[in-house]
């Protein structure tokens, strides 16, 4: 409640103060300032979930919540958040790194501060948060970015429409499942495009999408045809190990943890 003063990264004072209905307002000097309070900020009002996205990412939730959040765990470190935050951060540029820093001493600050009140969460649980480093504020955004885009089960959904006993047509999976794109997202082949090339359209998206079923789909007949089914009904089971074989080719050509992830997905359902 009330106003709060700090002094942000640039040694300027920082002033977070309060409406009437508890909206902060920040004022500071620099962006960097600003930054570095909008950090204070969500640790003071949300720690817990910032540890929460920060262990999640780091593959270690488990650590705080037991076995649990094993399969988190698992599903994390195969996607490689650790390392991709890693890979990005020397790519931020100067103002970007020098945010991710800002944002972080403003965690840390909230938490050094006199007035910091530990959640209830930390005490039943046992757990005391380290300081935060700038790595940790990419991490916890990439986790938070897979969190609101992540279709790995409507996917693999897709995909064992596409297989399945009765083999759905690519057509019949769109109209069921409509591929995740426009303000979504986009296929993962896309993203693999040349950084110097425009955005690709709606269409182009759809229509690499559909190439990429259409060749998988190839793969699976010439695999299918020139082995026996393991079942004698040749089964999903079958189909999906055919899938899972075919998807291997894409794999290579693609690259891409999210696919990766999937295909481990599909091995154990």
């Amino acid at each position: 409640d009330g106003e709060v003063k700090v002094f942000g990264v640039s040694g300027y004072p920082v002033t977070i103060s309060h409406n009437e209905a508890q909206l902060p307002h920040i004022a500071g000097t620099t962006t960097s300032d600003l930054v570095f309070a909008q950090g204070f900020l969500h640790a003071r009002d949300h720690l817990f979930q910032l540890e929460v996205q920060r262990l999640t990412g780091q593959g270690r939730l488990s650590s705080m919540l037991g076995s649990a959040a094993l399969g988190v765990d698992i599903a994390a470190r195969a996607l490689g958040f650790h390392a991709l935050a890693n890979r990005t951060m020397p790519q931020l540029g100067p103002k970007g790194r020098r945010y991710c820093n800002a944002y972080a001493a403003g965690v840390n600050s909230a938490m050094a501060h006199a007035d910091f009140r530990w959640s209830p969460e930390f005490y039943i649980l046992w757990h005391t948060p380290r300081f935060w480093t700038s790595n940790d504020v990419l991490l916890a955004f990439k986790v938070f970015q897979w969190q609101t885009t992540a279709i790995d089960d409507t996917e693999l959904l897709r995909w064992q429409l596409f297989a399945g006993p009765r083999r759905l047509s690519y057509a019949d999976v769109e109209a069921l499942l409509p591929t995740n794109t426009g303000h979504w997202g986009w296929p993962i082949a896309t993203l693999r495009r040349p950084a110097t090339r425009s955005a690709p359209s709606w269409r182009e998206s759809v229509t690499l999408e559909s190439r990429t079923y259409i060749d998988v789909g190839a793969q699976l007949d010439s695999a299918q045809a020139s082995s026996p089914p393991a079942t004698p009904d040749g089964g999903p089971g079958d189909r999906l190990g055919l899938v899972h074989s075919a998807l291997q080719l894409w794999t290579r050509l693609l690259g891409g943890d999210g696919l990766g992830l999937l295909l481990e997905l599909g091995k154990t359902r």
